[in-house]
């Protein structure tokens, strides 16, 4: 009886061409997530969430899941480059950095004030 069943979801999910490309664009997305490139994985989930609209599949859950995980890790890398260019005194592309750091943190709830204003501390010496 299993067997049938697993045979059934597998003619389903070939009746629908969207299904394949979901997961394709999930998969991307979980691999720009996890190298925090925000914008590669937001693209990827977007397409991602159009997908699932057209087989009808609900990707609410696994898509706050990619987006914790890439801002997660695109936040240490952004006031990495933040400090950076303070220590250059290059002052407006640090507070690039400073402005889509705070943009990720905010999206996830994660205080980051007291690293910002050790960076900018770093523009004073």
């Amino acid at each position: 009886m299993i067997k049938f069943i697993n045979q059934a979801c597998f003619l389903e999910e070939m009746a629908n061409p969207y299904h394949q490309t979901l997961e394709e664009y999930l998969a991307k997305a979980q691999h720009y997530s996890q190298q925090g490139e925000v914008v590669g994985m937001l693209i990827c989930l977007e397409s991602a969430r159009i997908c699932a609209g057209k087989c009808g599949r609900e990707i609410t859950d696994v898509s706050r899941e990619i987006e914790y995980s890439g801002y997660s890790r695109a936040i240490p890398v952004l006031l990495e480059e933040a400090r950076t260019f303070a220590l250059k005194r290059d002052l407006k592309r640090m507070y690039l950095s400073f402005r889509e750091s705070q943009m990720y943190a905010a999206k996830i709830g994660e205080d980051i004030s007291d690293t910002l204003e050790e960076i900018k501390y770093l523009t004073l010496n």
